[in-house]
């Protein structure tokens, strides 16, 4: 899936989610904020605040460096966290790490 179109899919998804509840929403963002990639993790990040801004959603957002390591940290710090949903983890080494685990 193309950045944008995550980036899409998650401003989506934050809107309809955010008005279905009256408690708040807590979303765990994954996205690699440091290193080559962090341009798109930040532009995942600044879509993920904007949506969580106009509903009732609080963001947490994580950086997983697109790396395992990475994606595997995020992935305890959502749990430990007790996110209600994930999303994000723009490459493929983060997602592989991260599943496992949540």
């Amino acid at each position: 899936m193309r950045p944008w179109t995550t980036t899409i899919a998650v401003l989506a998804w934050l809107s309809v989610a955010g008005s279905a509840s009256a408690e708040t929403l807590l979303v765990g963002v994954a996205a690699p904020l440091s290193g080559p990639s962090a341009i798109l993790g930040k532009q995942i990040e600044a879509g993920a605040t904007m949506a969580a801004e106009a509903s009732d959603t609080e963001v947490r957002m994580i950086d997983d460096a697109c790396t395992a390591d990475g994606g595997a940290a995020a992935a305890r710090e959502f749990t430990a966290a007790k996110v209600n949903v994930v999303v994000g983890f723009l490459c493929t080494d983060a997602i592989e790490a991260a599943l496992p685990i949540l």
